[in-house]
């Protein structure tokens, strides 16, 4: 099994318990963020995992930069939850839900690019959800994360049961698993929830009538 992942800052308490694969929507301070707040959450995941990977991309942190470390760091450094939240803030005020929340991932992409060009990273935010095979798809995935470049991943609907707790939902794809084995099945690793979760890429990336899945094709010029 080959298993390529991105260095993802792991989040802590004031006690300085690790009680975060990146951030949560749930530790936004009111219910109205918390209940909406994906987008934004998958902005500061893809803020933060982008300044641990990238080289010149530290100042995406924000409020995280200092303690993830280097530029890159050879090793992600935790950092605290308050900060976090602040970069979650942040990200919420520019991808503020409506009423539906939040399913746009072109104008995701945009206000993604307007903040990196505020923090001088020139960053370019397309959308790709048109594949014909699960493998094109899994191969878009391998080629931004073997590139350091987390996947922002917007599933609007799908039809299998494994994928019903992410309808209508914004998780970041940090890495993947490959196997050696051709009947074993290659998966997708994603940060949400705070949770390092992983999918079957057949199962998520599947191209069906039923299903509408949206990536953000996230592109960093690199010093």
């Amino acid at each position: 099994m080959k298993t390529v992942e991105l260095k993802v800052p792991r989040v802590i308490d004031d006690a300085g318990n690790v009680i975060g694969y990146g951030g949560s929507q749930d530790w936004f301070p009111d219910g109205w963020k918390r209940m909406s707040g994906c987008g934004a959450t998958a902005g500061a995941g893809a803020a933060a995992v982008l300044a641990a990977n990238v080289p010149g991309a530290q100042a995406l942190a924000g409020p995280l930069a200092e303690a993830i470390g280097g530029n890159p760091p050879e090793a992600c450094g935790p950092v605290p939850k308050a900060a976090y939240v602040d970069l979650m803030l942040e990200m919420f005020s520019r991808m503020t839900p409506k009423m539906m929340g939040y399913p746009y991932a072109g104008k995701w992409g945009r206000a993604f690019r307007t903040y990196a060009g505020e923090k001088g990273v020139a960053a370019e935010a397309d959308v790709y959800d048109r594949w014909e095979r699960w493998q094109d798809a899994f191969a878009f995935v391998k080629t931004h994360i073997d590139a350091g470049i987390p996947v922002p991943m917007l599933v609007l609907y799908h039809r299998a049961p494994e994928m019903q707790d992410e309808i209508w939902h914004w998780v970041l794809v940090t890495g993947y698993e490959e196997p050696a084995d051709e009947d074993a099945a290659a998966r997708i690793i994603v940060s949400d929830y705070a949770d390092r979760d992983l999918y079957d890429a057949p199962i998520m990336l599947e191209v069906h009538p039923r299903n509408l899945v949206k990536m953000v094709d996230l592109k960093i010029a690199q010093e």
